[in-house]
């Protein structure tokens, strides 16, 4: 995490070696041994990455044997002292 605004988490995302600054929406809360971050769902486009395997975008003729690019995900973390 490089900074939140108040709505929204902002830092990167390293899939498969390939690094991308991504923004989600998220709820943060910082006290004075714990820190918590849940995320709303997001997407990330897998492309972006390099994880190509059955990509429509990249290959035309898979038909209807294709796997969305478009991937969901949600964060959801907690550290303590």
């Amino acid at each position: 995490m490089k900074s939140f605004d108040g709505t929204n988490v902002h830092g990167d995302l390293t899939v498969k070696g390939k690094t991308k600054t991504i923004a989600f929406p998220a709820s943060v809360s910082v006290s004075e041994n714990e820190f918590s971050l849940v995320s709303e769902p997001f997407k990330i486009n897998r492309t972006d990455f390099g994880v190509n395997y059955a990509s429509k975008s990249i290959f035309d003729n898979l038909k209807d044997k294709f796997i969305d690019d478009e991937i969901e995900l949600t964060v959801k973390a907690k550290a303590t002292k």
